[in-house]
């Protein structure tokens, strides 16, 4: 990860934790609170190796949140210097990271394979990756539908082929949202039919479905 991918994990991680409380008086200013974050962020940056993953901030973050909140007595949000040191006392070292680690993609595994979906607490786009390398997940086009968190991989994701799962939604939406009949909604999503959109790409049309455009002519 660079600077600015743990810079917005850490943001985004930071921001979750400090839901739970009361905004201080003394933030009740938006740039105020922006500022107070960022700085916080920055502090609890430092800690964090180089070759840390989102997986590490994450899980060093949800061992903090337990932590602050069996000791904070306070409504309103934790000090930085509190949560700084729920951070660094929640790291752990890297052969326990790595195990760690396997058990999350082990737990995602299973979920995926019971359910279909992203496992609510195991959706990184670091846990996405490993998947797709052990072939579980086609792609991050697909990771993506499943409800992986893959934004940082939207430039890729959105120019590649839709699973056959995925254009099945994709036509349900669309059908109820036109009142179409499936039938009409694959039509006008394959050829164009009634839009004023034209046909979808046939870039990303799953596989299964590019015979008939070729016995369209497209």
């Amino acid at each position: 990860m660079n600077y600015d991918q743990r810079m917005m994990q850490i943001k985004q991680e930071l921001a979750d934790l400090l839901s739970e409380y009361a905004v201080p008086k003394n933030l009740i200013d938006p740039a105020s609170q922006a500022k107070n974050i960022n700085s916080t962020a920055e502090m609890i940056n430092g800690l964090f190796p180089n070759d840390t993953t989102p997986d590490h901030i994450k899980g060093s973050f949800k061992r903090a949140t337990m932590k602050i909140a069996g000791k904070h007595k306070s409504r309103t949000w934790p000090l930085p210097a509190v949560i700084s040191e729920a951070i660094q006392s929640s790291m752990q070292s890297k052969e326990a990271l790595a195990k760690g680690l396997e058990d999350d993609l082990e737990a995602a595994a299973r979920f995926l394979n019971n359910t279909g979906r992203a496992h609510p607490s195991y959706r990184s786009s670091y846990i996405a990756k490993r998947l797709i390398e052990r072939g579980l997940l086609k792609d991050e086009r697909d990771a993506h539908w499943r409800g992986f968190d893959m934004f940082e991989y939207k430039n890729l994701y959105t120019k590649q082929r839709m699973t056959l799962d995925e254009w099945k939604n994709h036509i349900r939406i669309l059908a109820n949202m036109c009142n179409l009949t499936k039938e009409e909604a694959e039509d006008r999503e394959l050829f164009g039919y009634d839009s004023n959109l034209g046909p979808i790409s046939k870039e990303v049309v799953p596989e299964e479905l590019l015979p008939r455009l070729r016995e369209a002519g497209m």
